[in-house]
C-alpha cells in the first residue's frame, strides 16, 4: 500500500505541498563531499530552498542482496520520532521529509535533510587535526547529554558526531537508536566503548599516533555532559588505552 510522504511541521504552506508532490527519484544534484554512511547523499533544491537528499541503504550481508528495498516502516517511524524530539533540543538536524516509493512488494526510502552548512564531523576533525583535546572533550560532552536525555545511539561512531560553525555539536543517523526513561551504566559504557573503537579504527586508517591522553579527554567531556562522574569511567579509560583486538576492528 502506498505511504504518503512524511513532512516535518517546519515546512509549511507552499513548500510543504511542493515537497509532498516531489518524486525523489527524479531529483539530482552534486554529491555531498565527504558524506559518510551507506546512503548516497546529494545536494538538491526544492522550491528555491537547499536540502540534502539521502537514499537509504542497508549495510552488511543484507545490503548485498536487498540494498535498498524495505518492508517494515517501524524503524523509520522510530527514527522520525527520535529525530523530532532531539531536533527540538537542537541536538540533531531535523529530518525535513521522507518518501516511501513502492517497489516489488516493498518500498525504497528517501530522506530529505536540512543542511548544516560548514559542519565537520569528528571523523573530519580527526583526519585534519589528529586526536586533539578540544573536539574530543566536546564530542564526549554531546554523548553525555544524549545519554542523560535517554538516547542510546545504535551506531555511535566518529562520522555521526558533527560540529557546526557556531561550535554546537549534533548527532546524526538515528535509525537504530531509541529513547529510554533512563540508561543503565552498562549500556552507556558499551556505547562509549563503541565510539572509542571507532576513533581507534580511524586513527589506524589515517596513520595517526594513538595518543594515550585521548581516552581521558573523551571521557572527561562525557562526565561533564552527563552531569555525573560515574565510578566506572577510570576503568573504562584504562580499557580503551589497552586498544582493541584486530578482529573487533573488522566489523562496522
Amino acid at each position: 500500500m502506498p505511504v504518503e510522504p512524511w513532512v516535518h511541521g517546519e515546512l509549511s504552506g507552499g513548500l510543504a505541498r511542493r515537497v509532498r508532490e516531489t518524486d525523489p527519484e527524479s531529483l539530482s544534484g552534486p554529491p555531498l563531499e565527504g558524506a559518510g554512511g551507506r546512503g548516497a547523499i546529494s545536494r538538491v533544491e526544492i522550491g528555491g530552498r537547499p536540502f540534502l537528499l539521502k537514499r537509504e541503504r542497508r549495510g552488511g550481508m543484507a545490503g548485498r542482496f536487498l540494498p535498498d528495498l524495505y518492508r517494515d516502516l517501524r524503524p523509520f517511524a522510530r527514527e522520525w520520532e527520535v529525530a523530532r524530539r532531539l531536533a527540538a533540543l537542537d541536538l540533531t538536524p531535523p529530518l525535513a521529509a521522507r518518501w516511501f516509493v513502492p517497489r516489488a512488494g516493498g518500498f525504497r526510502v528517501w530522506t530529505l535533510l536540512v543542511p548544516a552548512e560548514g559542519a565537520r564531523s569528528l571523523l573530519d576533525l580527526l583526519r585534519e587535526e589528529g586526536l586533539t583535546r578540544e573536539p574530543l572533550e566536546e564530542a564526549g560532552g554531546l554523548v553525555g547529554r544524549l545519554h542523560g536525555f535517554g538516547l542510546l545511539h545504535g551506531d555511535l561512531n566518529a562520522g555521526n558526531l558533527i560540529r557546526i560553525p557556531e561550535g554546537v555539536w549534533r548527532i546524526l543517523d538515528l535509525r537504530h537508536s531509541g529513547l529510554y526513561p533512563a540508561l543503565p551504566g552498562e549500556a552507556r559504557r558499551a556505547n562509549l566503548l563503541r565510539l572509542a573503537r571507532s576513533l581507534h579504527k580511524s586513527s589506524l586508517r589515517f596513520g595517526l599516533p594513538l595518543d594515550p591522553k585521548a581516552p581521558g579527554w573523551l571521557l572527561r567531556g562525557y562526565g561533564a555532559g552527563f552531569g555525573v562522574e560515574d565510578p566506572w569511567l577510570p576503568a573504562l579509560e584504562a580499557r580503551i588505552r589497552r586498544g582493541f583486538p584486530v578482529r573487533s576492528l573488522l566489523y562496522r
